[in-house]
């Protein structure tokens, strides 16, 4: 899959990529809890670029409305172009399982000509865990 990172501002995309791989302790572990709303949609045939503008822009300027809201990541899947699956990150997990935004009736409207079907929605803890430096590099790279 392609990644793209969506955040609130610029500074906020280092945390989201290289806060995992901050050492924290003596053993140089790092834990960073996320939680997380995870939707996958599939796009039109002729419209999978412009659901990934959509995403990008109209989208994030709806979904930066919404108290909690924290960023997001878009991803493409590389076998399959047409789908596309959204990771919105929130303050808290009641608000990851509460706030379906992908129901909201301003994002159906924002959407709906650009998708033909949303085929997943799950929530999560995320939980990325390094032991040393080396990942991060290996990641950089």
């Amino acid at each position: 899959m392609q990644l793209q990172v969506v955040a609130e501002e610029p500074h906020d995309i280092p945390w989201m990529m290289e806060s995992p791989f901050a050492a924290s302790d003596d053993r140089h572990t790092a834990q960073v809890t996320s939680n997380i709303r995870a939707v996958g949609f599939i796009a039109n045939p002729e419209r999978v670029n412009d659901l990934t503008v959509c995403m990008k822009g109209p989208l994030m300027k709806l979904l930066r409305g919404v108290p909690g809201f924290a960023g997001a990541m878009i991803l493409h899947s590389h076998k399959e172009s047409r789908s596309v699956m959204i990771f919105t990150f929130w303050q808290n997990e009641t608000q990851a399982m509460r706030t379906s935004w992908e129901n909201f009736a301003s994002v159906r409207n924002l959407l709906s000509p650009l998708v033909d079907l949303c085929t997943k929605v799950q929530t999560f803890r995320g939980t990325s865990s390094e032991t040393n430096g080396r990942s991060a590099e290996r990641v950089s790279a």
